[in-house]
């Protein structure tokens, strides 16, 4: 029976979400329980195209499937072609992977040890072994992202290049580059996964008894048992995640409202600190807080659960002190050496992380409400001669409602001479790789700025009418092209071997919503993004091309002086 384009429509639509996730792993459980409920080749087909190069095997199984399904037989002879490129291929997978490429189980630890680093290295060993590689190239900085805790000032790095050093021994490694202090984000190693392994001499643990006794176990399978039980006992086990949005650029209102704030955060914290230091209270957040309510300005400046957020949070920092100088061999045991106790805020930028709870903050659509102490108010008017009833940010992320945000976070930091400032939302979800196995119902992912597609028309649809607009975020660069330009044509081709981010547009307000949601940094992965504009006018495609550059420095001021260039070629006066 055919299907009606509506419904294809739809399933390509599915599609798409499944591969805008993140990890290899969340997308191809999306599609095969997207596959379960629609029986489509389209699903199956896109299966196969991810498993082909680590799981030969499976995607062969996915190609026969879908061969099955299609109705259309030249369609039936291309996949056929598929199964036997793959079947005469076998054995010739790349010999030589990267770290970043390889669909491990996502791990976040806010501050990783060394037994946290052996063990992913150790399953990235055996990933890459089952997919058939002989060298694996690990950068430092793509582990320690893997792991948790970078970037951030809690960071192991020296750890995490002690551990891929200590390896080297075992799989003949080669130092491809090293910074010069020698442990750094950008040292790089590549090793040969032919060597031949002496299990009985792999790195010891320094002080963990369980990380001794699991050198001597098959921990991978010991780590997939786990994940099978937490499947089966905690089917809505609920994970942390954070968005961060960049506050650029800000009202004059608003940037005086935000500095007071967290002025008066930075402050706060320095007066409790006083007083701890100098004995004249203990690391009890509801002491200190009765101590200032009132005597500090500062105190009375900040929402009352911001306020005890800040105390609670440096009372926590003590009391860790002190128990830290109890028992230091318990904190050795975790891979930590010395801890020292809370200092006050710097003179140089005395402003501080502000956070609001549930009962501080609202959302409606894509703004956020933050509340503000009456205090504060009050001197907002008296200097200032504005009175702000409420504090609302606009992030232009509509998808922020549905979420179950937990709270929210100021984080003000010093940029060219000045303070600039960013907002956390700190959100719960469940789980995307257990929750989804467990639920009878296909959970929509959330639209984020990573995807798989690429250009040409087999990924996306293609037409002579539309424009392609490639954005750099690095060089600052916002370049237009016609459909059947040359360098659309080889980032075509280009677009074979290498993952490439791209977004089709079909109006202005989708456009809109693309350039809003889409993030850029300055890494291979996140620098760039080809967006083609296919309104059915070209005037309109023009004319929203060259308005690119004020929508992006809402959120990334480098992009403020940058004006649309029109290729030469393409467009010639």
């Amino acid at each position: 029976m055919l299907m009606s384009k509506k419904n294809l429509a739809q399933i390509k639509a599915q599609i798409r979400q499944c591969k805008q996730r993140p990890k290899l792993e969340s997308q191809i459980n999306c599609l095969q329980d997207l596959f379960f409920k629609t029986n489509n080749y389209l699903v199956a087909l896109e299966i196969g195209h991810l498993l082909r190069q680590f799981h030969p095997n499976e995607a062969k199984v996915y190609y026969g499937q879908a061969a099955e399904i299609a109705s259309d037989e030249e369609t039936k002879e291309n996949i056929k072609k598929k199964i036997q490129e793959i079947s005469e291929r076998k054995g010739q997978i790349p010999v030589r992977l990267n770290f970043r490429d390889l669909p491990l189980p996502s791990l976040t630890v806010s501050i990783p040890t060394e037994y946290d680093f052996r063990r992913v290295l150790r399953e990235a060993f055996q990933v890459a072994e089952n997919a058939g590689a002989d060298y694996l190239v690990v950068k430092a900085g793509d582990l320690h992202r893997h792991v948790g805790g970078y970037p951030g000032h809690n960071h192991r790095m020296p750890v995490c290049c002690q551990v891929m050093r200590n390896f080297m021994r075992y799989y003949r490694g080669i130092i491809l580059y090293a910074p010069p202090r020698g442990n750094g984000a950008t040292l790089e190693i590549e090793y040969d996964l032919r060597a031949e392994r002496n299990h009985s001499q792999k790195p010891e643990a320094k002080s963990d008894p369980e990380d001794k006794y699991m050198y001597f176990v098959d921990e991978l399978k010991v780590y997939s048992f786990l994940k099978l039980a937490i499947r089966f006992y905690c089917p809505e086990m609920k994970v942390k995640r954070v968005l961060v949005f960049e506050l650029n650029p800000l009202t004059k209102e608003e940037e005086i409202t935000l500095g007071h704030l967290t002025y008066h955060a930075g402050r706060l914290w320095n007066q409790a600190n006083y007083l701890i230091k100098n004995k004249l209270a203990r690391p009890n957040c509801q002491e200190l807080y009765n101590r200032l309510k009132d005597t500090s300005i500062h105190l009375r400046s900040l929402q009352t659960h911001s306020a005890q957020i800040v105390l609670d949070e440096l009372s926590r920092r003590w009391i860790n002190f002190f128990k830290f100088l109890e028992n230091p061999e318990k904190f050795k045991k975790k891979e930590i050496s010395v801890v020292k106790p809370p200092k006050y805020v710097s003179p140089e930028i005395p402003h501080r992380v502000v956070t609001w709870d549930k009962t501080g903050f609202r959302i409606k659509g894509s703004k956020i409400r933050l509340s503000i102490s009456k205090s504060l108010k009050d001197h907002l008017l008296k200097k200032f001669g504005f009175l702000p009833e409420y504090l609302w940010i606009d992030t232009g992320d509509t998808a922020l409602e549905a979420l179950d945000v937990l709270n929210v976070k100021i984080v003000p930091y010093k940029s060219c001479g000045h303070i600039s400032y960013k907002l956390i939302v700190v959100y719960e979800e469940v789980s995307k790789e257990d929750g989804q196995m467990n639920s009878g119902k296909l959970e929509e992912p959330e639209r984020t700025s990573e995807y798989d597609v690429v250009i040409g028309k087999k990924g996306l649809p293609y037409s002579e009418d539309e424009i392609w607009v490639y954005i750099n975020y690095p060089n600052k660069r916002i370049v237009v092209h016609q459909s059947g330009c040359q360098v659309v044509d080889r980032a075509r081709k280009r677009a074979e071997g290498v993952k490439m981010r791209v977004e089709v547009a079909k109006d202005e307000k989708d456009a809109q919503t693309i350039l809003k949601r889409t993030q850029f940094q300055a890494s291979a992965d996140y620098n760039d993004l080809w967006l083609a504009l296919d309104f059915g006018n070209e005037e309109r495609q023009i004319a929203f091309a060259k308005r690119i550059p004020s929508i992006l420095a809402q959120r990334y001021s480098p992009f403020r002086n940058v004006e649309t260039e029109f290729c030469g070629v393409c467009f010639r006066r």
